[in-house]
């Protein structure tokens, strides 16, 4: 086998040596192609299967684009290995060691693209097999609306064996397939194939890339099955079905869209689209049920009125339930009385409760039912039921499976224009208004009879109250004070008794209407009619339950159950202390007491008293309201009248302890002041007695009888040590004792205690007048420490 080898010169005769640049080797290249057609057989030749012999001009090819003669260069050499560092720009393919160019003439621009469609026709027609792609179709329908409707139909792509094949003339191959068929292989621009025969299908072989006319068999074989581009279906044998299916298929978006005469439809000549637009719902909805044989009939309901006697109206409604009908023998307008309805069928009510009847169908596009038609229609007694087709749009075009769905199943776009049903219905209610209406005013009448009557009683019973009620009051004026708060005590028994609220007289009263006596006899008792006297549980309830049990006539006061009425009822603020002139009036009373309870109520009643008598306030009494209580319970007056239980007693009482403790008190400091002068005398004249005893054993006369001479001369020597004046008679006293002889210790100790409180003084004062002087004896221990100088006193 024959090495590659490097082209040293290519067959332009330019060296190929590195240094030739990339931008002139790609111009070298583009001016070659290794296709070319052989100029007898005219049949595309390639440069790589010529033999060495074929080289130049001797291979008779001619270039199939311009019919100049081709030079074959470098046949049957191997392709050239470029080298490894050859510029990128370069493809592998472009640079052959051989290949065809022009003999004497330039290659024109559409050479390479000429040879490269025709050596892409030869290869595919001689394959086994083939791809014939798949057709396609676009078919158009012009609208009622002249809106334009499209729809592209494919068939299939067919991959078949080429059992044999034929050319004609170098663009045109005749392939027969393993089916029969025969399919044409066409180069562009020859699409005139009017005498090809029986040719079922032709394909157009347009290559673009005139750079395929340098590769190989192999390699165009493999760009064309990448390249379905390459192969363009010119004509197919299910070209007319395909055609066919597209235009009827966009026919149908345009009946869908409610856009088509439907060709089951008579249209007038001139007809505007309003008028097909009519036409063509109506037949719509025909079909739709003749079609799916079901129709969702709506609801009914009707409020009928009647005047209500009492005001306002009465009111029934006619109810209709909504229900599936089977719908049959659906067909256009026939003319009846006086009027044409759009649609009638026969419907059967699955529920049974309707059966089976003619159902007139009017389809509003543009408007309703006028009053005219209708009464036509209910005059017929013609169950009938419109269809607003206008409501049924929302916001664009309505399409027939829209158009479908609301017609099977939409209620809100339906109603009832007339039904037997309903009549009966209406007739009924209205039946039954009427009765209704008879009734209430009977009701009414009666009423008002039942009114009358209770109005003239009511009047008779006013009028007897008023008469016994200027009785009662005339009673109530007539009494005094006394019999007033009487009478109000027995009311207040009566209430709280839960009795009937009667006079002692026999008249009934109520406690309000009776307190303003009270009030007018008493003014400023105003007290009276308080809750303190009123209320149950309170004060007045309970003296005025102690006097009750009290009568050998009444059973035994329940204490505990006193106990807690009072507790629970009573003002807490008032409730402690009136609770010493209740538990006082038990026994002043001499109430009766449940004997299972005496003991508990004598120790409560005994604390009570035990706290009142040691003047304790807690539950002493304010007498401000005995004045009131005298009026209400007069039986009480001895024990209002006594102190004992008042905040005036509870004040004597504690101003009494405390006279006495504070007496007691007096007596106590006055005995301990007198204990304590006993002590003090005595202690003075002991300490008198040891300062006389000290001034003795210290001092004595002066034994100069000539110092001083005198009375006088003692006192000037005095005065010159500034003795005071009250000290003078002491000095005269002892002057006139050293004269007469008596001894100093007697003369001290006859001067008494006036002297011993002041021993220093009176030492002094006789120093100073020179009459005593000083022993100077040591002091004895004995006297020395038993001596304690006495405080000086002015």
């Amino acid at each position: 086998m024959e090495q590659p080898e490097t082209l040293e010169r290519d067959g332009l005769g330019q060296s190929s040596g590195a240094s030739r640049s990339p931008a002139k080797h790609h111009q070298t290249t583009t001016l070659v192609m290794a296709w070319a057609v052989d100029r007898e057989s005219r049949r595309p030749v390639y440069v790589g299967q010529l033999s060495r012999e074929k080289t130049g001009l001797t291979c008779d090819c001619v270039c199939p684009a311009c019919g100049a003669r081709l030079q074959a260069v470098n046949a049957g050499k191997m392709p050239v290995v470029l080298p490894a560092d050859a510029p990128q720009s370069i493809a592998a393919h472009s640079l052959r060691a051989s290949f065809f160019r022009h003999h004497n003439h330039q290659q024109g621009p559409g050479c390479k693209s000429r040879v490269a469609e025709l050596a892409a026709l030869r290869l595919l027609a001689e394959q086994g097999l083939i791809e014939i792609p798949a057709p396609q179709h676009r078919g158009q329908f012009h609208g009622l609306s002249k809106t334009l409707y499209f729809h592209d139909s494919t068939g299939d792509a067919v991959r078949a064996q080429v059992i044999s094949r034929r050319y004609v003339g170098e663009a045109i191959a005749i392939l027969t397939l393993d089916n029969g068929r025969e399919v044409g292989l066409v180069l562009r621009g020859h699409q005139d194939v009017g005498d090809l025969g029986t040719v079922s299908a032709i394909i157009t072989i347009q290559v673009d890339d005139p750079d395929v006319a340098l590769m190989s068999q192999e390699e165009i074989l493999a760009r064309a099955s990448i390249s379905p581009q390459w192969m363009c279906l010119g004509r197919h044998w299910d070209d007319e079905r395909l055609q066919a299916e597209a235009d009827e298929a966009a026919r149908q978006k345009a009946l869908e869209q409610l856009d088509a005469d439907p060709g089951t439809m008579w249209l007038p000549k001139g007809a505007t689209p309003k008028q097909a637009s009519e036409s063509l719902l109506h037949w719509a909805v025909k079909e739709v049920l003749a079609v799916d044989g079901k129709f969702q009939a709506p609801g009914y309901d009707e409020t009928l009125t009647l005047a209500d006697p009492r005001g306002g109206l009465l009111s029934q409604t006619i109810h209709l339930d909504g229900r599936m009908l089977q719908i049959t023998n659906v067909r256009d307008e026939q003319t009846r009385d006086g009027y044409r309805p759009d649609l009638v069928c026969t419907a059967t009510d699955g529920t049974g409760n309707l059966g089976e009847f003619e159902l007139l169908i009017e389809i509003a596009v543009t408007h309703k039912v006028g009053a005219d038609k209708l009464e036509r229609i209910r005059r017929d007694r013609a169950a009938c039921i419109e269809i607003d087709v206008l409501s049924m749009r929302h916001g664009g075009a309505l399409t027939l499976a829209q158009l479908r769905r609301l017609v099977l199943d939409d209620i809100a776009s339906k109603r009832w224009l007339h039904h037997g049903r309903l009549d009966a219905q209406r007739q009924q209610v209205r039946q039954s208004l009427a009765t209704q209406q008879r009734a209430i005013s009977q009701r009414l009448r009666a009423e008002e009879a039942q009114r009358a009557e209770r109005q003239r009683a009511a009047a008779d019973q006013r009028a007897r109250e008023e008469a016994l009620d200027r009785v009662s009051q005339q009673w109530a004026s007539s009494l005094d004070g006394t019999a007033v708060v009487q009478e109000y005590l027995h009311l207040l028994s009566c209430a709280w008794r839960d009795e009937p609220l009667i006079t002692r007289n026999g008249l009934a009263w109520k406690v309000l209407d009776f307190e303003p006596y009270v009030r007018r006899h008493y003014p400023q008792q105003a007290v009276l009619t308080t809750k303190l006297f009123n209320g149950r549980g309170q004060l007045a309830w309970a003296l005025q339950t102690l006097q009750h049990h009290a009568s050998p006539d009444t059973s035994a006061l329940n204490w505990a159950t006193f106990e807690r009425d009072f507790m629970q009822h009573g003002f807490s603020r008032d409730r402690d202390q009136w609770r010493g002139l209740v538990y006082r009036t038990v026994e002043f009373c001499n109430t009766r007491i449940d004997p299972a309870q005496v003991d508990a109520a004598s120790k409560r009643i005994k604390q009570v008293k035990a706290s009142l008598a040691a003047g304790e306030a807690i539950y002493a009494r304010n007498r401000e309201l005995d004045v009131a209580l005298r009026l209400m319970f007069p039986g009480l007056a001895g024990l209002l009248d006594d102190e004992f239980g008042t905040i005036d007693y509870s004040i004597k009482v504690r101003a009494e302890q405390k006279a006495r403790a504070e007496a007691e008190d007096a007596a106590a400091r006055t005995e301990e002041l007198l204990q304590a002068e006993a002590r003090l005398v005595e202690q003075a004249a002991r300490d008198s007695k040891v300062a006389i005893e000290m001034l003795i054993f210290q001092l004595q006369w002066n034994p100069n009888f000539n110092l001083p001479r005198s009375e006088e001369q003692a006192i000037g020597y005095a005065k010159l040590q500034a003795v005071p004046t009250s000290d003078h008679e002491v000095i005269r006293s002892a002057f006139v004792a050293r004269q007469s002889g008596v001894s100093f210790a007697d003369w001290l100790i006859s001067l008494g205690s006036n002297t011993s409180d002041r021993t220093d003084e009176v030492s002094n004062a006789l120093q100073a007048a020179h009459l005593v002087v000083p022993k100077h004896t040591p002091v004895p221990t004995v006297i020395a420490t038993s001596r304690r100088r006495p405080r000086s006193r002015r």
